[in-house]
């Protein structure tokens, strides 16, 4: 049995991995640390007695207590996964971490196995269609308590555009005037209870011919648990992999 402490016990991808975790074969949710349910602060505050029994840590917090959770974790010789977004500007600091306490953290801007497949997708068609001179941005809606804007699953897909297409240098988060040539637009938008809407817009550069769209709509929070889990299974079943920091499109779905 796998023991799992739960960071954010109480939100809405917490509550959906305790949901799941409950019918899930080989998982138990041992420890969870939300103060607003009564639990743990966090895992720093956890006593020995309580955490000495847990395999991974998983974290849907927010992506200001991130960071320290998962140095607690790592701390304590505990593995990791990460759920929350809006925290890659210390990535190198959590890969430093991972390094230095032995241990092995997992992460993705977004645990949907669909969402992880369209990563591949866009990547392949951004390469072709980039040099064929098309242009390209990306759309995202939420619910309206999401704590990041844009999501971390937009930001990666810009990236992706970036990355794969011709003059493109960098983001645009809002859009209020002209956009730059070399920009590529990622705007995000918080409507209702969406659980998560992404999509990706092509189009030739010089003459609007035609338009190809990409559109991956999560219709509740299930999803991306199952895919939490899932990487929770793999770093119990690959414990004889090295110390780092690895993410579950490339090291776990291997797409």
């Amino acid at each position: 049995m796998i023991k799992i402490g739960l960071g954010g016990s109480g939100g809405r991808m917490g509550n959906a991995v305790k949901e799941l975790a409950r019918t899930m074969e080989g998982v138990e949710i041992s420890v969870t640390f939300d103060p607003k349910e009564g639990d743990f602060e966090s895992i720093s505050d956890c006593p020995d007695e309580a955490c000495e029994d847990v395999d991974v840590y998983v974290d849907f917090t927010h992506p200001d207590a991130v960071f320290e959770n998962v140095k607690s974790a790592a701390e304590k010789g505990v593995d990791v996964l990460i759920g929350t977004t809006g925290w890659y500007d210390r990535k190198n600091e959590v890969e430093d971490i991972a390094e230095a306490e032995d241990v092995r953290i997992l992460y993705a801007p977004n645990f949907s196995i669909g969402v992880n497949a369209l990563f591949a997708v866009v990547e392949n068609l951004s390469s072709t269609l980039g040099e064929l001179g098309y242009d390209a941005s990306v759309q995202e809606k939420h619910h309206t308590g999401k704590a990041d804007s844009p999501s971390g699953t937009a930001k990666t897909l810009g990236e992706i555009l970036v990355d794969n297409i011709p003059g493109k240098e960098s983001m645009a988060f809002e859009r209020r005037g002209k956009r730059d040539d070399d920009e590529v637009d990622v705007l995000g938008a918080r409507v209702g209870s969406v659980a998560g809407e992404h999509e990706g817009t092509f189009v030739p550069e010089n003459e609007y011919a035609e338009k190809l769209k990409l559109t991956h709509n999560a219709y509740g929070t299930e999803v991306f648990a199952k895919g939490a889990l899932t990487g929770v299974k793999w770093l119990d079943r690959n414990q004889d992999m090295g110390s780092g920091l690895y993410n579950f499109k490339d090291d776990v779905l291997e797409l």
